[in-house]
C-alpha cells in the first residue's frame, strides 16, 4: 500500500511448512528419520546429500565428525577460525557458517527450512512441494506435485487421511501434522531513499495467544 512519502508492504508465511533444521537431533542425539528426510530434501533441490551430516555435525555436542560432515578442525583451518555451534540454529541464517553451504546453496534452500526454538510437525497442507517430496522415499517430485494440488481443493483434516491419499504406511507419519503454530512475518517500508525490512517470527500457542519468537531489522 501506498503511504505519504513512499511504500508499505508485509507477508506471512507459514513456518511449519518448511523442514525444521532444529529437528535433525533429538534428546537421543541423531534424529535418523529427520535426517533421512533432509538428505531427500537436498536431493530434490539438486544439492549435495552429505550437506546433512555437515548441518547435523554443527548442531550436536560431540567431535565426531560423520561422514560427508564436518567438526571444529574443518572449520578451525579457515580464516577467519572459528567453532562448530554445538547447539540448536537461532536463526536459520546461520547454515552459511556450515560447511558445503555457499551462497547459491543457501538460496535453493532457504525458502524450504526453517530454524525454530522447539520440535515442530511438518503441516502436510503448507508443506512447501520439495518438503513433502522429503517425507517419504517413494514420494516423487511429480507425486508431491499431485498431492498439493489434492490438499488445494480439499485441506487434510487429519494426518491419516494425508497418509491414506499418499498411499504411505502409518508409521510414516511421525513428525507429521495438519495444523500450523509458527510464522514469519515479513515487512517493507519505503520512505524516500530509506527502505526498511522488518522479520518477525510469531508462535500460536495452544489457547490462541501470539507470543514473539525473534525480531530483526535491517536499514538499506
Amino acid at each position: 500500500m501506498d503511504v505519504e512519502g513512499g511504500m508499505l508492504t508485509g507477508s506471512i508465511v507459514d513456518l511449519n511448512g518448511r523442514f525444521n533444521v532444529n529437528n535433525l537431533l533429538d534428546d537421543r542425539g541423531p534424529d535418523e528419520v529427520n535426517i533421512a528426510r533432509f538428505r531427500r530434501l537436498l536431493v530434490d533441490l539438486g544439492l549435495n546429500p552429505s550437506l546433512a551430516d555437515a548441518v547435523v555435525d554443527w548442531l550436536d555436542e560431540d567431535a565426531l565428525q560423520r561422514p560427508g560432515g564436518a567438526e571444529d578442525q574443518v572449520y578451525l583451518s579457515r580464516r577467519p577460525r572459528y567453532r562448530t555451534a554445538n547447539r540448536d540454529l537461532a536463526s536459520v541464517s546461520e547454515l552459511r557458517a556450515v560447511a558445503g553451504i555457499d551462497a547459491d546453496a543457501y538460496a535453493v534452500l532457504e525458502p524450504h527450512v526453517t530454524a525454530l526454538p522447539i520440535r515442530t510437525d511438518i503441516n502436510v497442507n503448507t508443506a512447501t512441494i520439495p518438503v513433502l517430496a522429503s517425507l517419504h522415499q517413494s514420494i516423487t517430485h511429480s507425486t508431491a506435485e499431485l498431492l498439493a494440488q489434492g490438499r488445494q481443493r480439499k485441506p487434510y483434516s487429519s494426518v491419516d487421511e494425508f497418509l491414506q491419499d499418499a498411499q504411505l504406511p502409518p508409521n510414516a507419519g511421525e513428525g507429521l501434522g495438519v495444523k500450523s503454530d509458527f510464522f514469519l512475518t515479513r515487512g517493507v517500508v519505503v520512505l524516500g531513499d530509506i527502505e526498511l525490512r522488518l522479520f518477525s517470527v510469531l508462535y500460536r500457542t495452544d489457547i490462541g495467544a501470539i507470543q514473539m519468537v525473534a525480531r530483526s531489522q535491517t536499514v538499506y
